[in-house]
């Protein structure tokens, strides 16, 4: 339930920024994101607006961007909170 939660926040807050897929297992969704957003910069942005992201979720090089959520330790609302302070701060600071 918590997984497909998540998958709905992502395809309906941030699907034009990333892409994934959804696992038939575990307690993580691993996001790809698109060329115009610097994960080291978003991951600093976040920071101010009170969303941490462990710079050990986040995989960065020249070709590729992804970041690891994590959804086994949170409830439905800390997710859909999480998600929506995610994609304000990429929407309004990052693009």
């Amino acid at each position: 339930v918590r997984r497909d939660h998540l998958t709905d926040l992502l395809q309906q807050h941030l699907s034009r920024y990333l892409r994934f897929t959804t696992p038939e297992s575990g307690l993580a969704i691993w996001t790809e994101w698109g060329p115009g957003i610097n994960l080291m910069r978003l991951r600093d942005t976040c920071v101010r607006h009170e969303l941490y992201l462990p710079r050990y979720l986040l995989y960065q090089t020249s070709r590729y961007r992804g970041i690891r959520i994590g959804f086994g330790s949170c409830t439905a609302q800390e997710l859909t909170e999480r998600i929506e302070r995610l994609a304000h701060v990429v929407m309004t600071e990052m693009v």
